[in-house]
């Protein structure tokens, strides 16, 4: 059984409204979305606005380039999800490198590689290239003095100064890349 008209605009508007309610509650737990969690929202934020533009007597027409033209509700769409202000004025926050990232170190010998996977679970990660893993089998670095708070890199590079294994360090997805200088 079709909606009359009125039934289509009243059900346009409440869906607008819930809708408009609903990413004002999620703008108060989630204050900084990742960047799929944006693109959601914007989603969400444009077709809640189309659906109470279609409430709204009258006509609006955009034109962006000769790409893009939209009359009416679809055009409200079109220039809530296309024109983003909140992009405008937010930047995005760089994450911190986990070679920033502060550990403890208690004085002691330790193997090599064992010190290696603590200060990977301590941080969240360090992948090793093979072959500078298969060097360091079996040697090990002595931490003179308890080290509070420094860097990891820090860390890592006292360890690789003690071996003398001249190494790069890359951040890729979050984890630290240790690669032998000069290895491809």
């Amino acid at each position: 059984m079709p909606l009359e008209k009125q039934e289509q605009r009243t059900g346009a508007y409440i869906f607008g409204i819930i809708f408009l309610v609903f990413i004002l509650v999620i703008a108060i737990f989630i204050p900084n979305p990742t960047s799929f969690q944006y693109t959601v929202f914007r989603i969400v934020l444009a077709l809640a606005a189309a659906g109470v533009a279609a409430m709204i007597p009258g006509f609006i027409n955009v034109a962006i380039g000769n790409a893009v033209r939209a009359g009416g509700a679809i055009a409200v769409f079109v220039i809530v999800f296309f024109f983003s202000p909140a992009k405008l004025v937010v930047q995005p926050t760089p994450l911190p490198s986990p070679l920033e990232s502060e550990v403890t170190l208690d004085a002691g010998t330790y193997d090599t590689v064992q010190l290696i996977e603590k200060l990977a679970d301590l941080t969240g990660g360090i992948t090793l290239e093979s072959k500078l893993a298969a060097k360091l089998q079996g040697r090990t670095v002595k931490i003179t003095s308890q080290l509070n708070s420094v860097s990891l890199r820090t860390v890592l590079d006292r360890i690789f100064t003690q071996v003398r294994i001249p190494v790069d360090y890359a951040v890729v997805s979050g984890t630290v890349v240790i690669s032998e200088k000069g290895a491809s």
